[in-house]
């Protein structure tokens, strides 16, 4: 899997950014895997009465990208976004293909940010 998210990652995962990669026999299966929020987090050490939103706020940002070798992923763009297919996150932005096998949404559009407010708790 080149793609996941950190395991320690339950808040807040910044923007990532990637230029001019090389994608050497990656299928579909191995090139990502965007977890959905663990249910567990929702409670009141962690995350309050709603699980932990981080795994829905990843933003995967690909510039450049070239694709060799014998297997490709089916979506092989050069330039493109990844994010979470949650129909609030991914599921509001146009021009994506959804992968199921990743639990994401490969977008070509170049405007997703992402805005962050700082609650303050202890955490």
């Amino acid at each position: 899997m080149i793609l996941e998210r950190n395991h320690y990652s339950a808040d807040k995962i910044p923007p990532h950014f990637f230029t001019d990669c090389v994608f050497e026999d990656v299928t579909d299966a191995g090139f990502a895997f965007l977890e959905k929020p663990n249910p567990d987090w929702a409670n009141p050490t962690d995350c309050g009465d709603f699980p932990c939103t981080g795994p829905n706020q990843m933003v995967f940002d690909f510039t450049g990208n070239t694709y060799t070798g014998s297997v490709t992923p089916t979506t092989a763009f050069a330039d493109f976004v990844m994010v979470p297919n949650d129909p609030t996150v991914g599921g509001t932005y146009p021009s994506c293909t959804e992968r199921p096998e990743q639990q994401s949404l490969h977008c070509q559009i170049d405007n997703v940010g992402k805005l962050v407010f700082e609650s303050l708790d202890d955490d």
